[in-house]
């Protein structure tokens, strides 16, 4: 396995050709065997906090490398629970990275798209592209991971759009400390303000509205609220006119 990147403090964008992931069936992530109290106790403290949080089983990346535009990896089992504990105490697991999925949408009039997340979820208030964990139904009869599968799904259940109504372009991968958004840019032949209403409209009427808001960015000087999650701004510095 390629080595993992050195973690920084700034964002680095490569481009990304491909994610080779293995899911490792029956291995237990070491973090979270070896931390169970301290997983069950901060869940409860957050569950007091926000009673919507709903603890599923997720595929976490336990141990990576990248090179030459390829993630390599293996994935197992765990519960949010556990990644919870772990993003919340400054993963203390530095093997493992939070990989998710992004849907960078681009407007037909050229701007992006970025969701503001509902006080129901686990990232009140923070500002960036659909996406979301890999789960249990991204994993290939092959054992490998279907990143492109993990990020429609995300894109359909966050605002609406299912690949028929998007174009994919570039691919890219942000390494944002333990954040690694494997993106896909795409292109939507709909107005940056219709774009928006529809995707409000899709996530109000849906049972858990995980949008509160979508902000349309056209340039640099959209992009200064700090809600805005470092990766999601890198993304948008590097497509937006400055």
């Amino acid at each position: 396995m390629a080595a993992a990147p050195t973690l920084t403090l700034h964002p680095e964008l490569h481009e990304l050709r491909a994610c080779n992931l293995h899911f490792a069936k029956g291995k237990t992530w070491d973090f979270e065997t070896e931390n169970q109290q301290t997983i069950a106790d901060h869940w409860q403290r957050e569950t007091a906090k926000n009673p919507n949080m709903w603890n599923g089983r997720q595929v976490k990346l336990v141990d990576y490398g990248f090179e030459n535009g390829i993630l390599t990896g293996e994935c197992v089992e765990t519960s949010f629970a556990a990644y919870l504990t772990w993003r919340d105490l400054g993963a203390p697991d530095k093997k493992a990275g939070n990989l998710f999925g992004s849907a960078l949408l681009r407007s037909r009039d050229g701007a992006l798209l970025f969701g503001v997340m509902a006080d129901t979820t686990a990232n009140a208030g923070k500002i960036y592209p659909p996406g979301g964990n890999l789960d249990l139904s991204d994993i290939r009869d092959d054992g490998t991971i279907d990143m492109d599968r993990s990020t429609y799904r995300e894109l359909e259940e966050e605002t609406g759009l299912t690949r028929q109504d998007v174009v994919p372009r570039e691919r890219f991968i942000v390494f944002d400390g333990v954040r690694i958004s494997a993106t896909i840019l795409m292109d939507v032949a709909i107005d940056a303000d219709q774009l928006r209403q529809q995707i409000l409209d899709f996530s109000f009427a849906s049972e858990e509205q995980e949008i509160a808001d979508i902000r349309i960015l056209r340039s640099y000087a959209d992009l200064k609220d700090p809600m805005l999650v470092p990766y999601a701004k890198k993304l948008a510095k590097h497509i937006l006119p400055s």
